[in-house]
């Protein structure tokens, strides 16, 4: 009798059909999975900055703004900054700037209203009397939202939602 090592041609296909199945099935699902992974770490990364630029803003006694540019990946994003009031809520020449931000690859900043304009502000007490408002981020695809809140009293809270209109905290 003969003796058989390894695999014959035929089970070396099946093997690798059943792995190309099994990818092609799993493929969209980690895409979706990546996507609402890059939405929420997008989210969360500005809920903190938004915490501590009212940390900021109170351990410096100074305001301190953050505005808002909506847009998709590289093209979306935030500048906080020290605003000395020569201009309220504007970026003028000579303001020291904390930190610019720019959106990842795939989500987008959009819906930006902080008192009517697209710069939201902390006051010496940490407080956002004139600019409370939200931001979303979502992904391009539009399937994944997260809403980022400013209450006046200058508490900072996030929701999510599938359509971008019935948000879950």
């Amino acid at each position: 009798m003969r003796r058989r090592d390894g695999f014959t041609l035929i089970e070396l296909m099946v093997t690798i059909s059943m792995v190309a199945i099994i990818v092609a099935v799993a493929l969209p699902s980690y895409s979706r999975l990546m996507d609402g992974i890059r939405v929420t770490s997008a989210a969360n990364t500005l809920k903190g900055d938004l915490e501590r630029s009212k940390l900021s803003a109170i351990k410096r006694h100074q305001a301190v703004s953050l505005t808002f540019t909506a847009g998709s990946g590289a093209n979306g994003g935030y500048t906080v900054f020290v605003d000395n009031g020569a201009t309220p809520l504007a970026f003028d020449t000579g303001e020291e700037v904390i930190l610019t931000r720019r959106m990842p690859l795939g989500v987008d900043l959009s819906a930006v209203s902080f008192g009517g304009g697209t710069t939201a502000q902390f006051n010496t007490l940490g407080l956002a009397i004139l600019t409370a408002g939200s931001v979303q981020v979502k992904n391009s695809e539009g399937t994944r939202f997260r809403r980022i809140t400013l209450a006046a009293a200058g508490s900072i809270s996030q929701a999510h939602s599938s359509d971008g209109t019935h948000w879950k905290e």
